[in-house]
């Protein structure tokens, strides 16, 4: 996983990570530095590609659509639509087993 650093305006969002997800990156949480151009916002289409970058030992398990975004605990489901704002609680969850 590689460090947080201020890129662009500075603004990073915290990903809170579950089940292997979280095993995976050996963190809860994650700060993901996000970059903003041409005041474009930020979608949760693109912070699955910054979180696969920012976070390669999760990319593999980002790529498709079996691990799914939470917004302020509510399931994503236009990722492209869908703008995230600095004040969001964002959550990777993958796939849920057990019984």
């Amino acid at each position: 996983m590689r460090e947080s650093v201020g890129h662009g305006d500075g603004t990073s969002i915290t990903l809170h990570l579950f089940g292997r997800l979280r095993d995976l990156a050996g963190a809860a949480t994650v700060r993901v530095p996000v970059v903003r151009r041409d005041g474009s916002h930020l979608t949760a289409a693109r912070l699955r590609s910054l979180a696969a970058d920012h976070i390669p030992q999760i990319a593999a398990a980002l790529d498709g659509s079996t691990v799914r975004i939470a917004i302020n605990r509510e399931i994503v489901a236009d990722e492209q639509g869908r703008i995230i704002q600095p004040t969001d609680e964002v959550a990777l969850l993958p796939p849920l087993s057990g019984g």
